[in-house]
């Protein structure tokens, strides 16, 4: 999500000739840490975060294993 392109934009352009029109279309592709910054880190990271802190609270509290396995 963060390397890969999320954001995607097209951008047209009409031209009028003697003889007709001609119509130019552009493409382009943004990833979420080019359209967003540094802003985005922490929606990324977050998750990542709070995931393994409730793991770490889950392998150092004296739970059963079963009990554990079924919260993992």
């Amino acid at each position: 999500m963060a390397f890969g392109p999320v954001y995607q934009s097209v951008s047209s352009t009409i031209e009028t000739r003697p003889g007709g029109f001609a119509i130019e279309s552009v493409e382009t592709t943004e990833t979420l840490l080019k359209a967003n910054g540094l802003f985005a880190l922490p929606l990324l990271v977050g998750p990542v975060v709070l995931t393994a802190l409730v793991v770490a609270i889950l392998m150092t509290t004296r739970i059963k294993p079963s009990t554990r396995k079924v919260s993992l």
